[in-house]
């Protein structure tokens, strides 16, 4: 019995440790604005694989949105295109860090706004999340 109880602690422990690394994409509002470049359903997909990474990665943070602007995205992207000879989307985003500092790369209590996420494709491929930051 006293067996038993303690791999259940350590199950229930060890699935809280788990849990709680990456951030936090539940309620976060997807905006995909007008573009005439991507269909609604390409820069949706480019969003999954941003929200995915932030997902696994971003620790202590909360996503709050994450949104297409084709006009602010195609000033940055022309540059990428050039130097990676591949078709290149630019996301932004806003997020909240925890008391921590997420991972301690980022201020505690604050929210980040227009964070980017510079994705590429070639052929028409799947979207490849090459770089974020500011």
């Amino acid at each position: 019995m006293v067996k038993k109880l303690s791999l259940i602690l350590v199950m229930a422990w060890l699935t809280a440790v788990l849990c709680s690394c990456g951030g936090n994409i539940k309620h976060a509002k997807k905006e995909i604005g007008p573009s005439v470049i991507y269909t609604p359903e390409e820069i949706e997909r480019a969003m999954d694989v941003a929200m995915d990474y932030f997902d696994k990665e971003f620790e202590g943070c909360t996503l709050l949105e994450i949104y297409y602007d084709e006009a602010k995205s195609s000033d940055v992207a022309d540059e990428y295109e050039d130097r990676w000879d591949s078709q290149v989307i630019v996301l932004y985003s806003s997020f909240d860090v925890d008391s921590n500092g997420g991972d301690g790369s980022f201020n505690a209590n604050s929210t980040y706004y227009g964070w980017n996420w510079i994705l590429s494709r070639t052929d028409n491929e799947e979207w490849t999340l090459r770089d974020w930051g500011y």
